[in-house]
């Protein structure tokens, strides 16, 4: 049988590129959690050659299960002794073996769940059999979810996947003044929950906006990390050399892009964040060629979810956002996380080889 050529650059050279620059960077921050690293590296390459065999259509029929199964593990974080409280954040679920974190498994869920929400509701295909791919049954289970997350205080992933639905009516071409209400409410839910959250929350957010103002100097973590930026300069320090990975306090997941850039330099950020942008312009040319709107939904938003976190992550390093515990994709620590971006890029390519497979 003939291999399914990948259109513009194959998924498998983001993967390698991706994959050597976090096992540096993850040696150099923290060497403690290394071999952990790359056993997680392991099995995510793995669960990427296993998603990308999947038939992504046939997947779709079992996207409300899916996302069901994820609400209820988002439920089980909130029991006592089974949840695990990170910096006042209830976030990981203890497996005995391992620590998940059940919001990261949540966001590819999500994405699946609203392409075939969306693809049924269009075409109009067995929307009154089947209430589980209805909108209702969509929005009683994204606000189950949503709600959650506030209470387990991870509001930047709440957030996160408020933002999907967004996106995929943007993309669907929906009524604009749904639109607009759906960002006026996610405004407002932002504002009641600062109002409304602890005093650390509540604090590190008028930080943040009293920076941006000019009226105060930044906090502890981005001031480290504008430090260690501006010591790299165009090449950096050298590899391990790094000084300010000392005193970040997660230099091995959310401040990971500060200690590259000083220790390998702008220039290596610049290709850090060249594999983000072709990427992206990869999954565009692959749209493209798509003639399924089930298809369009789940790259765009897979693509979205991407680049928009690595994009926010490399932003709360130089004090564009406030710190809000979000991973670098494909770079970050974080068994978690790149098991799940992998698992996404592996059915990414389950669907261009489909898109290829119908053009010859």
């Amino acid at each position: 049988m003939k291999k399914s050529r990948a259109i513009f650059i194959d998924f498998s050279i983001f993967i390698f590129f991706f994959i050597m620059i976090s096992i540096l960077a993850v040696w150099t921050t923290n060497y403690n959690y290394i071999l952990k690293h790359i056993l997680g590296l392991i099995l995510a390459i793995f669960l990427y050659y296993l998603f990308s065999k999947i038939n992504f259509q046939y997947l779709l029929k079992f996207t409300f299960p899916l996302h069901i199964v994820s609400v209820i593990l988002l439920s089980m974080v909130l029991i006592p002794g089974m949840g695990i409280t990170v910096n006042g954040a209830k976030r990981w679920l203890d497996l005995g073996i391992i620590n998940f974190q059940p919001s990261e498994l949540a966001k590819l869920t999500l994405i699946l769940y609203l392409t075939s929400v969306f693809y049924s509701s269009i075409k109009r295909k067995n929307s009154r059999r089947n209430i589980y791919n209805s909108r209702k049954a969509f929005f009683v289970s994204f606000i189950t979810a949503f709600l959650i997350l506030i209470i387990q205080r991870d509001f930047s992933t709440a957030a996160f996947i408020f933002s999907f639905y967004l996106v995929v009516y943007f993309i669907a071409n929906e009524n604009a003044v749904k639109l607009l209400w759906g960002g006026a409410s996610m405004v407002i839910l932002v504002i009641f929950f600062i109002l409304n959250s602890n005093s650390y929350r509540f604090q590190r957010i008028k930080s943040w906006i009293d920076y941006l103002a000019g009226n105060t100097e930044p906090v502890l973590q981005l001031k480290y990390s504008l430090l260690s930026l501006s010591l790299g300069g165009k090449f950096g320090v050298g590899y391990g050399g790094g000084e300010y990975k000392e005193y970040l306090p997660a230099s091995h997941t959310d401040f990971i892009f500060s200690v590259m850039g000083e220790e390998l330099g702008f220039v290596f950020l610049l290709f850090i964040m060249s594999l983000y942008v072709l990427l992206m312009y990869k999954i565009i040319r692959i749209i493209k060629k798509s003639s399924y709107d089930y298809e369009l939904y789940f790259l765009f938003l897979g693509g979205y979810l991407i680049t928009a976190q690595a994009a926010i992550n490399m932003g709360v390093t130089v004090g564009l956002f406030p710190i809000t515990g979000l991973t670098l994709p494909f770079i970050s620590y974080g068994r978690t996380s790149f098991l799940i971006f992998m698992a996404l890029m592996g059915l990414m390519r389950s669907v261009e080889k489909e898109i290829v497979r119908r053009s010859f």
